[in-house]
């Protein structure tokens, strides 16, 4: 599902093979129905900064398979060896099919979103800010 610079290459491997359906974008609800009816969400994505991908996967029960770099790394720690499984860089096809495995043994159970809420969040900036030192340097105008 999407849309990204690598459509047409993915579409040459992809061609007639009976399994993998590439629908373009679809809306957020379409989008919560397919990740419903997924086991497991694998990306090779090494530069995903945020990881919301994988957050929306894990919100529907999905397990997530995804390089061990980057922004997903940040999302659930606590599920790292369970629900998510890294695959370690560079990428290769053996090491994939390795977490692939691992995850299709994984319980899936959606996560709940409630700690990535935006005032959940903002709390945990203002804990952090507030746990650190107060600094000696003033600014003066």
């Amino acid at each position: 599902m999407g849309r990204g610079p690598d459509r047409d290459r993915i579409e040459q491997v992809a061609a007639g093979h009976p399994r993998v359906e590439l629908v373009g974008t679809v809306s957020d609800y379409v989008l919560r129905e397919r990740l419903r009816e997924t086991a497991v969400l694998i990306s090779a994505n090494e530069t995903e900064q945020f990881g919301i991908s994988y957050l929306e996967a894990l919100s529907q029960g999905c397990s997530v398979v995804m390089p061990a770099c980057g922004g997903g790394l940040e999302i659930a720690p606590d599920l790292i060896g369970s629900q998510v499984q890294l695959a370690p860089l560079p990428l290769e096809r053996a090491t994939l099919y390795a977490a692939l495995s691992r995850a299709l043994g994984s319980a899936r159970a959606p996560i709940d979103l409630t700690p990535y809420s935006p005032t959940a969040v903002a709390a945990a900036y203002l804990r952090l800010d507030l746990s650190r030192p107060a600094s000696r340097e003033t600014v003066s105008g």
